[in-house]
């Protein structure tokens, strides 16, 4: 009768903590159905939409890892990344950005290396009010990762513009992809991956477009606002990917954490249906920016 009422008792706490993470991430899930915004499917590799049901909530609880992204040098963008990784070196990537300079490509990159960390104020080197690329190496490192919508994801493909996303017209983007981690990274040095999103229009002349007289740290050819860091996050752990211990004794705990986890996966699946929203294409490449090669 004890053990019974020892067992009654862990699952009861397992489910209600299993039903306070939910309800906590649900809320900001919820709150973002009603919006609309342009979306589309570039192609088998990764779907590059708005349909996303949350924005830093159940997305991100789950995943294997995850960050958060705030912005850089002003731009006043903001974001979220998971990863969740499969057999072998497969990851599925999301990465889910607004306020970013609409209608124009977005280069972004999982960084490994130096301090493995998002840049800070005391990283602009000239003092003139901006961290470059250049600048923000040290606290991030070089490119790892690549992220592409198709094709492509290692560090060769650092300045492939016309295979990053493109932000729609409300300055949002929405991007999945599931591939194989190129050759020299696997998902143990996500640990230390920072996820930098670059691209910022509004710093000089035409708003609507890269442009300016300055060019970029790393290459003259190139405009300093096509290649600016404009937000990043440092990668960590799921919650409930080794983040967050829910070990409620020997005798359940193993049964509990596949509960919760199962339920969890179903509760994200029902309320990214309930938000799905319209899709339209949002792949046209910048033509200004054909053949540039690589230089971050």
């Amino acid at each position: 009768m004890k053990l019974e009422l020892q067992r009654s008792t862990k699952v009861l706490l397992s489910t209600s903590a299993a039903g306070v993470l939910l309800l906590a991430a649900a809320a900001p899930a919820l709150g973002h159905q009603s919006n609309s915004r342009a979306g589309a499917n570039v192609d088998s590799e990764v779907n590059v939409d708005s349909s996303s049901s949350s924005r830093g909530g159940l997305l991100n609880l789950f995943s294997d890892f995850n960050a958060n992204l705030d912005a850089l040098n002003g731009s006043g963008d903001s974001g979220d990344v998971s990863i969740d990784t499969h057999s072998g070196r497969r990851v599925t990537v999301r990465v889910e950005t607004e306020g970013v300079s609409p209608n124009l490509p977005h280069a972004q990159h999982i960084h490994i290396g130096g301090r493995n960390e998002c840049p800070t104020r005391g990283d602009d080197q000239d003092n003139d009010g901006f961290i470059s690329t250049a600048e923000g190496q040290p606290a991030y490192g070089p490119v790892a990762v690549t992220l592409t919508t198709k094709g492509d994801v290692s560090a060769d493909s650092a300045l492939a513009v016309n295979r990053f996303p493109v932000a729609d017209q409300n300055g949002e983007i929405d991007y999945e992809r599931t591939f194989t981690l190129p050759e020299g990274v696997d998902a143990n040095d996500l640990h230390n991956g920072v996820v930098v999103q670059h691209g910022i229009s509004e710093i000089f002349g035409d708003a609507l477009t890269f442009d300016g007289d300055r060019p970029a740290s790393l290459d003259d050819s190139l405009p300093f606002e096509a290649v600016v860091p404009a937000s990043c996050g440092e990668l960590s752990q799921g919650l409930l990917s080794g983040g967050l211990n829910l070990d409620l004794g020997s005798d359940s705990s193993s049964d509990s954490s596949s509960s919760i986890r199962s339920s969890a996966v179903v509760a994200t699946a029902r309320l990214s249906s309930s938000s799905r929203r319209s899709r339209a294409s949002i792949t046209r490449p910048l033509a200004t920016f054909r053949g540039l090669r690589r230089s971050w």
